[in-house]
């Protein structure tokens, strides 16, 4: 026989009185003394929004087995319980080990988060802190990464930079602790510490120990090559904005062709665009404008290459007159008329244009706002000059055909 305490969202104890012995945690101070308080932010203080089963004994003749409930219909619901469970499954699941908590909560919060439900995601982090305490006490290497975990949540997923700095301290202060009671772990400890500063980002000083700790993880094979590149890209995207809030244009500008160098090497075109238009700012804010339009101009045919090489994949998936390959075609071609390639726009543009007079009619709006362009870039020298071209070759090879056939049929009279 066993007990389960509970805590009430005033923070009282609850117990199932049991003539057995009760388990270490008692006495009503649980909240307080297993963290269960974590600031002012709404998301930390949901836990005392619920009734949160903190330890859990329970015997197998009376409550039958947890774990395979939980298999059976785990909670879906960012609460800890869901409404659909059966009362028989929310009590087995309430009775449930600590430690089996633990990794259901772990598991819910990534599967959240794969799922972009990011508070659902936080609440059960801030669920993995309290239990994580909980199980391990305070010094050990879990709660650390507890607290790290829910910190990236923080500032990733919410942007809320005041409640990833207080975590990602906690879990700084835990780490020397952990340093020296978790022999062996000492890669772990890096990968936590990595986290903890990329986390307290927007400092130089964060970023500059990261890449000490990244050369350490990659030297003791903690961290593979496609990882420590990622990695990279990261810190020195990061290092480039710091730079630039401090109006230091040169090291911006340097953390952004080492960003270009990463992304070539692990085969990422996409964002290469996206940091050539940040060279373009820094330039811009200089007062180099032919550096910023030369960058913007290198964004632009970037943009243009993805674009055209997605087209085949687009066409393979949608079909030739499909929505998507009449937008990709359109942006190409929009594009091209910037750069001034008014040949190449217009035959983009008309391609665009027969692909949308199918879908959408001649007189819808996206119709007529394709001709209108095709329209304006026939008009272009170069263009008329090529039509003309085009309907000179085409009145010439009409003139022969059309004499020879007029031979053919004098020659049967």
């Amino acid at each position: 026989m066993y007990m389960c305490m509970w805590v009430s969202k005033k923070g009282s104890a609850m117990a199932r009185h049991s003539k057995h012995r009760q388990a270490p945690w008692k006495h009503g101070h649980l909240a307080e003394k297993h963290g269960m308080r974590y600031g002012t932010n709404e998301a930390d203080n949901s836990l005392n929004n619920y009734i949160f089963p903190l330890v859990c004994y329970h015997s197998d003749e009376e409550m039958g087995s947890a774990s395979g409930a939980v298999n059976a219909s785990p909670p879906s619901d960012s609460g800890v319980l869901s409404p659909s469970l059966t009362g028989r499954a929310k009590r087995e699941f309430i009775m449930m080990p600590p430690e089996e908590k633990l990794r259901h909560f772990e598991s819910r919060a990534q599967a959240h988060e794969d799922s972009q439900e990011f508070d659902a995601c936080i609440q059960d982090l801030v669920r993995c802190v309290a239990l994580s305490k909980l199980i391990y006490g305070e010094g050990h290497l879990k709660l650390a990464q507890a607290h790290a975990r829910l910190a990236k949540a923080y500032f990733q997923l919410k942007g809320w930079g005041l409640q990833a700095q207080e975590h990602s301290a906690r879990a700084r202060e835990l780490l020397p602790f952990c340093s020296s009671s978790c022999s062996g772990k000492k890669l772990e400890v890096l990968i936590c510490l990595l986290s903890i500063h990329l986390t307290q980002g927007e400092a130089e000083s964060s970023f500059l120990e990261a890449e000490q700790v990244v050369e350490d993880l990659h030297r003791h094979d903690g961290i593979n090559q496609e990882e420590k590149i990622k990695t990279e890209l990261e810190i020195s995207t990061g290092l480039s904005r710091v730079y630039k809030k401090q109006s230091r244009p040169e090291e911006a500008l340097s953390q952004c062709e080492k960003s270009l160098k990463l992304l070539k090497e692990c085969d990422k075109p996409e964002k290469i665009c996206s940091i050539y238009r940040d060279m373009a700012v820094i330039e811009q804010d200089r007062g180099h404008l032919d550096r910023a339009i030369e960058h913007l101009s290198k964004a632009r045919s970037r943009c243009v290459e993805i674009q055209r090489a997605s087209l085949a994949a687009k066409r393979s998936t949608f079909g030739d007159l499909s929505a998507e390959v009449a937008d990709t075609l359109q942006l190409i071609g929009s594009v091209e008329m910037t750069e001034g390639q008014m040949r190449q726009a217009h035959r983009t543009m008309t391609k665009c244009l027969e692909i949308q007079s199918v879908l959408y009619g001649p007189q819808h709006k996206k119709t007529k706002a394709t001709q209108k362009a095709v329209d304006m870039l026939a008009r272009a020298p170069e263009v008329a000059e090529r039509r003309q071209r085009q309907d000179t070759v085409w009145y010439t090879k009409f003139q022969v055909a059309h004499s020879q056939y007029s031979k053919r049929a004098h020659k049967k009279q």
